[in-house]
């Protein structure tokens, strides 16, 4: 199949991922059988989240967008926003996510999967979630953790500069 940035659903029984001679989203249960296209789902996204509703979020065209993982019309969640890319797929609870945004400033906000709510949690980008409980992230030239609530989906406590004097890549996701 040619894939591409594979991911599993929310509880585990199934594998989502890109098909490059396709250009579409697939699916496949992880028990076996032949996999098949999501319908209305985009190709060439910048990273997915399937919550335990059975709706995929997902970064693509500048903005998120919300799509049944039965089909449907996409729905976009931001309009308007600069979103580079989803950096962490999925947070412990299965609902929400941690995902960058460029304009009208790099800032990295968490999302509600399953109310749609989306708040800026720090100024920076890349973040991911470590099971520590912290959010690992970069700012300007510097590495920083700060703690995270993923359940309540807010920061705790104040950063703390990990690494200083790195090269970080623009619209890195």
């Amino acid at each position: 199949e040619s894939a591409d940035d594979p991911f599993f659903s929310w509880d585990g029984r199934s594998i989502v991922f890109e098909s490059r001679t396709e250009s579409k989203l697939m699916r496949i249960a992880v028990s076996g059988g032949a996999p098949v296209p999501i319908p209305g789902a985009h190709a060439q996204t910048r990273g997915i989240l399937w919550t335990p509703d059975d709706v995929l979020i997902s970064a693509y065209d500048n903005g998120l967008w919300r799509l049944p993982i039965a089909g449907g019309a996409p729905e976009r969640i931001l309009d308007g926003q600069t979103v580079v890319g989803i950096t962490s797929r999925r947070l412990p609870d299965g609902r929400g996510l941690v995902f960058d945004r460029v304009a009208p400033a790099r800032e990295i906000l968490a999302l509600d999967g399953q109310t749609g709510n989306t708040s800026v949690l720090l100024q920076g980008q890349n973040a991911s979630f470590v099971p520590s409980g912290h959010l690992v992230y970069t700012r300007d030239t510097s590495l920083l953790a700060v703690g995270f609530d993923a359940r309540r989906l807010r920061v705790t406590g104040e950063s703390i500069t990990l690494v200083e004097g790195l090269r970080v890549s623009e619209g890195a996701a």
